[in-house]
């Protein structure tokens, strides 16, 4: 295996493991989580790079009758909801003030992304290693 396999798989490894933080954060957050039924109420604008974004504004009612409001952590160009859209909420049952929009993509969008940029790293430096053992050999060789 070449110098440069190794170093795409080291590289990998590393990608990985900067996202298991983010795994744990995620999965204890899903573990002492509630549910609710929220509503759009507005979508906050905001312009990153030239590009234009809609965050959506949602209102649930906790289970101490309480309407909460939160701005969603994700940004969407278009708009992904409408203000009048029904969503799921899931929100951490000691402090509702912490409270998303239930959405796996939205959930996971980030460790997952990094997971699978580590796991690309890894599979370019192993195929990279199988196409030199490949192509290293000479017709003649067996």
């Amino acid at each position: 295996m070449k110098k440069g396999d190794w170093v795409l798989i080291i590289i990998g490894i590393i990608i990985i493991a900067t996202s298991i933080p983010d795994v744990k954060r995620n999965l204890d957050y899903l573990s002492k989580s509630k549910f609710a039924n929220g509503t759009v109420i507005n979508n906050a604008e905001e312009d990153f790079h030239n590009s234009h974004y809609a965050i959506p504004i949602v209102s649930f009612q906790s289970p101490d009758g309480q309407t909460r409001q939160f701005k969603s952590t994700m940004q969407y160009s278009p708009p992904k909801y409408q203000i009048g859209d029904q969503v799921e909420v899931i929100y951490d049952a000691a402090d509702p003030s912490k409270a998303e929009i239930n959405s796996p993509i939205d959930i996971w969008s980030g460790p997952g992304t990094t997971t699978i940029i580590g796991l690309a790293f890894i599979s370019i430096g192993i195929f990279g290693q199988r196409k030199s053992k490949h192509f290293d050999k000479s017709p003649h060789q067996k």
